[in-house]
C-alpha cells in the first residue's frame, strides 16, 4: 500500500476492514489476556481511501 497508494497500513485496519465486507479471516491464537482491551478502529477517512 505504501508503494502504490502511499500509505501506510495497520494490519489491524485491514482485519476489520475484511471482517466488516464478509471476507474470511483466519484463527486468531494471540488473544489479549486483558478483560477490558481497548481495540481501536480505522477511521472511515482511512476507510474510503480503498482498504
Amino acid at each position: 500500500m505504501l508503494d502504490k497508494y502511499g500509505l501506510k497500513v495497520s494490519s489491524l485496519y485491514i482485519a476489520q476492514i475484511k471482517r466488516k465486507h464478509g471476507l474470511i479471516e483466519r484463527e486468531n491464537y494471540n488473544f489479549s489476556k486483558k478483560e477490558n482491551q481497548r481495540v481501536p478502529n480505522c477511521p472511515e477517512k482511512r476507510e474510503r481511501k480503498g482498504y
